[in-house]
């Protein structure tokens, strides 16, 4: 079950970009918030610390991807039909790769996506998942490392 059991309804043109939303009281706000995460309701999520990175907070996440068909790893099919997961909402979101380990969270042959995401909301943690992905489909012929990917083998996780 995913910890975000709400499916969200975000309109891509809305999100804050570079010129809209994301200027100094957006960064002071988000402080605010980390100092009180209880206000939050999560408290598993890491946060950078501002001091770390003076510009923003991020938020790590990691997406775990099951009952994915056998296939070659790794695979431009895999990274489309993780696309289409995410796009469905059909994949598990934690804290930590710790978080997924505390709750039995993988099993072999899993497929664990780590990334970044700007702000600790439903919307924006898909989106950025989605953006990743996408990325790597797109350069997938100049490069195919995979970065942020581990697969899930049979005693535990293999980069």
């Amino acid at each position: 079950m995913s910890n975000f059991s709400n499916t969200p309804n975000y309109n891509p043109n809305s999100l804050p970009n570079l010129n809209s939303g994301m200027d100094q009281s957006f960064y002071t706000n988000m402080h605010n918030n980390m100092s009180n995460t209880h206000n939050l309701g999560m408290n598993h999520l890491t946060a950078n610390h501002p001091l770390d990175h003076p510009l923003y907070t991020t938020f790590t996440y990691c997406m775990v991807f099951s009952n994915l068909p056998d296939q070659p790893w790794p695979s431009y099919n895999l990274l489309q039909q993780c696309l289409d997961k995410v796009r469905a909402r059909d994949a598990k979101v934690y804290s930590s790769v710790d978080a997924i380990q505390r709750y039995d969270g993988a099993k072999t042959g899993d497929l664990i996506l780590t990334f970044t995401a700007a702000a600790a909301t439903d919307g924006v943690i898909w989106t950025s998942a989605e953006g990743v992905i996408l990325h790597q489909m797109r350069y997938w012929d100049r490069d195919r490392g995979m970065a942020g990917w581990t697969l899930v083998g049979e005693y535990g996780l293999a980069q």
